[in-house]
């Protein structure tokens, strides 16, 4: 007896197609690496918001008048620092959306910030270690942001413990910038 005699209402049976092989394919690959892309994204972000922070602190440090004698920071100076945060900022975009080009910025990026003891040192040597895993050259290709395409619902829910680490430095970072004479 057939599956629709015993059952009109039955859904049509389901044929093998050549996309479910593809698309399984897609779904290991996006699993493999979502933990690498998630990574580099996190680098992006840091890049971009700290890159504005820096050029909303710096800006007006630099019109403010000094608080000590002597004179202030040179037109030079800000201008070079803004435009270095610029600079930054899009490389952080760039990591944001996967671009290629995006990478041999992030790197110097990241080697500038192993100057700024101890902080950007740790953060620095971080970023630079992931930035060097051979899996990030795969994410930043053509390629993988077509897996994303046709992978639109994984996901990795960010632990809370990262969530914690990340509110205790942004609350870190207020009370630093509270703490800078002129800006309060």
């Amino acid at each position: 007896m057939d599956l629709r005699e015993q059952n009109p209402y039955a859904a049509p049976p389901v044929v093998a197609d050549v996309h479910a092989d593809a698309l399984s394919d897609d779904v290991r690959v996006r699993t493999e690496h979502i933990g690498c892309e998630q990574e580099v994204r996190s680098i992006g972000w840091l890049m971009t918001v700290g890159g504005v922070l820096v050029v909303a602190i710096i800006v007006p440090l630099g019109l403010t008048p000094p608080i000590t004698p002597g004179p202030g920071p040179d037109l030079l100076t800000l201008s070079t620092i803004v435009l270095a945060m610029f600079a930054q900022v899009a490389t952080g975009i760039g990591l944001l959306m996967l671009r290629r080009w995006a990478l041999a910025p992030a790197i110097v990026d990241c080697v500038l910030w192993l100057l700024f003891v101890p902080i950007g040192t740790v953060i620095g040597l971080a970023a630079l270690w992931i930035l060097g895993q051979s899996r990030v050259a795969f994410v930043l290709t053509d390629e993988y942001r077509g897996v994303i395409l046709m992978t639109p619902g994984i996901r990795r829910k960010t632990p809370r413990y990262a969530w914690a680490i990340f509110f205790v430095a942004l609350l870190a970072m207020v009370v630093f910038v509270s703490l800078i004479p002129g800006l309060a």
